[in-house]
């Protein structure tokens, strides 16, 4: 539908089911290494100035990102990059402000810069319920995800270990897990920049804070109960998307 009211309005442009193939991978505008370093830059401080504003997800964050990038231009910026210039046909920028959004290849309104995709709001909605939708995409992001949780996991049972050690020799009772996360994200900054570890710090702090508002609910009195649930999400979504 949008190629097809594109071309109406003079632009011969086919727009393809979202994928890391071809040109327009580069509306996967998180990606940095597939957009040019403007459209990277405007991500990265709407982003930024976002989350400052209206918190790490939830819609009022996608809106915002939605409205700045558009007010930037970042849209006829992706289209020039593809050949196609449409600063000067405003019937175009119409089309292109009506059929098209930007929004996560995410769920439940989880935003991480890597995460931004600029896609029809058919695409978007579809996805919403259909994630493998995204392709390669998806995958990459879900085995990044995965991976940090698993090093908070690991990193906070080493630490709970000590710490429940240390409490028991003090004589103290030990503490919840959940009472250990504002510790974790330390810890595991320390551990991956020990072993010179290539992270996103965006993608940690964000895994961090989902988990730290999930845990009241995840956490019954059986702590280790509670990991396993977790670890049983994480494997269930790794596996929605055949990885």
């Amino acid at each position: 539908a949008a190629s097809r009211d594109l071309k109406r309005v003079g632009v011969p442009l086919d727009i393809w089911p979202p994928s890391d193939k071809g040109d327009q991978k580069c509306f996967f505008v998180g990606n940095a290494a597939w957009s040019s370093p403007e459209v990277a830059w405007h991500v990265t401080d709407v982003l930024n100035r976002g989350v400052a504003v209206h918190g790490p997800t939830g819609d009022g964050l996608l809106n915002f990102i939605d409205q700045q990038l558009f007010a930037r231009g970042v849209p006829e910026l992706l289209f020039l990059a593809l050949g196609v210039d449409i600063r000067k046909n405003a019937h175009a920028r119409r089309v292109v402000r009506t059929r098209f959004r930007f929004g996560t290849v995410l769920r439940d309104g989880i935003v991480l810069r890597q995460s931004i995709v600029f896609a029809e709001k058919t695409v978007l909605l579809i996805a919403g319920m259909e994630s493998c939708l995204w392709s390669a995409w998806a995958k990459f992001w879900v085995t990044l995800a995965s991976t940090h949780l698993r090093g908070y996991w690991q990193a906070a049972t080493l630490r709970k270990n000590q710490a429940a050690r240390e409490a028991e020799d003090a004589g103290e009772p030990p503490r919840r897990f959940r009472d250990t996360l504002p510790q974790v994200l330390a810890a595991f900054g320390e551990d991956a920049a020990s072993r010179d570890a290539a992270r996103d710090p965006s993608a940690v702090d964000a895994l961090v804070a989902q988990l730290t508002a999930g845990m009241e609910r995840l956490c019954p009195a059986d702590e280790k109960d509670a990991l396993r649930r977790v670890d049983d999400i994480v494997t269930a979504r790794r596996a929605a998307y055949g990885i």
